[in-house]
């Protein structure tokens, strides 16, 4: 359970570390979803970052709603509702940890892009689908 969650944080950290080495295009997006929509270089190493944490427990995907980070983590297998209590479990209790790694991650994508006021939703589901776990961060 706790690799999973590893692989988790080390997704979100690995986006804000591509964005972090790319350039900005020569028009000023307004967003996030602009930015990576008009750098075809940040884009790439988003999605290349995001393929190397999908695996053989999970695949992880990465969308963009203005300047929300959605980044989706999908169990390839469906647990059980005992198993699911204890991923739910696991990551309230990251608490603080979780919160402070993944605004971290926020104010680097901020500082690279120039662009302010990017949240990221970290949502986790069960191999059949169903979200286990959602949480919606802000640097405030």
């Amino acid at each position: 359970m706790k690799k999973r969650i590893t692989a988790i944080l080390a997704a979100m950290m690995m986006l804000a570390t591509a964005v972090a080495f790319t350039g900005c295009g020569e028009s000023e997006p307004k967003t996030l979803e602009e930015y990576l929509a008009n750098d075809e270089a940040a884009r790439q190493e988003v999605e290349e970052a995001v393929k190397e944490q999908s695996g053989d427990e999970m695949t992880v995907d990465v969308a963009y709603e203005g300047n929300n980070v959605i980044i989706t983590s999908t169990l390839k297998e469906t647990y059980d509702e005992n198993t699911l209590d204890a991923v739910k479990k696991a990551f309230e209790g990251m608490g603080d940890d979780l919160d402070r790694n993944i605004k971290e991650s926020i104010s680097q994508i901020e500082e690279s892009t120039g662009i302010t006021g990017v949240t990221m939703d970290v949502i986790i589901k069960n191999g059949d689908g169903k979200e286990i776990w959602k949480n919606h961060f802000a640097n405030e």
